[in-house]
């Protein structure tokens, strides 16, 4: 996802079927259940592996201002 911080260090809690996600299914930006934005960019916050599934992914952010621009699946 391309996320742009309202500060730098902002946190966003990345929640995956509505707990954090774990640290296997986590994207290479995602430590410990959190993104830390440091820049606008884009973020790597998910990486499933095995057979497609629906899954909800919640984004939390605890302060306001940061934006998203786009999400990308692949």
């Amino acid at each position: 996802v391309v996320l742009t911080p309202a500060a730098a260090g902002q946190v966003v809690d990345v929640l995956l079927d509505g707990s954090p996600i774990a640290a296997a299914q986590a994207g290479a930006d995602v430590q410990r259940g959190r993104l830390t934005l440091d820049a606008p960019r884009l973020y790597r916050v998910v990486d499933l592996h095995g057979p497609p599934a629906t899954h909800e992914l919640r984004l939390q952010v605890s302060t306001p201002g940061a934006q998203a621009y786009s999400f990308t699946f692949g």
